[in-house]
């Protein structure tokens, strides 16, 4: 059984970007300022509120300890329009530059994940219709074939695998 390591709802406010597995988020890209929203919200008190820049894909990461070979994860996404580059929202990262748990917002709206360097995987559906939308994942990188199953909006989508990329 895994170990909870992190919850998150986004209640505190609170944007560190310190780095490392201690802090809230290990890494935060972009070129506008990060917010918490306390109108568009979906329940509880405040949202988490990143603005693309219109130039450079942002998002916020999280480095994982390299322990922890299970990744479970649940975020709502409210998206008012396409963003101008592919936005990368969901970034579990070993080190700089090795990615586990990859899952982006194309140009065309649709949510696409990847696992390590393996095969992209579209979902089809478009977020950014100005409405919440469910986005869960699994993640286990502990075998020889690690795996990405997820859903949006309760919808299975192609799991997504790699052979080459591990959390150890």
């Amino acid at each position: 059984m895994p170990t909870l390591v992190i919850v998150d709802g986004m209640e505190h406010q609170v944007a560190s970007t310190n780095g490392g597995t201690g802090e809230i988020y290990g890494q935060i890209n972009t070129a506008s300022a990060i917010t918490f929203d306390t109108t568009t919200k979906r329940t509880g008190l405040a949202s988490l509120k990143v603005v693309e820049s219109g130039a450079a894909a942002c998002n916020i990461a999280r480095l994982i300890a390299a322990s922890q070979n299970v990744i479970v994860g649940s975020i709502y996404i409210f998206m008012t329009a396409n963003p101008s580059v592919n936005s990368r929202i969901i970034n579990s990262f070993v080190t700089a530059g090795v990615g586990a748990t990859l899952c982006d917002v194309t140009t065309a709206g649709v949510l696409r994940m990847q696992c390590g360097d393996g095969t992209v995987q579209s979902s089809g559906i478009t977020v950014t219709d100005s409405a919440w939308h469910l986005l869960d994942w699994y993640s286990d990188l502990s075998g020889a074939t690690k795996t990405i199953q997820w859903t949006v909006d309760g919808v299975a989508q192609t799991d997504a695998t790699s052979t080459t990329n591990t959390a150890t």
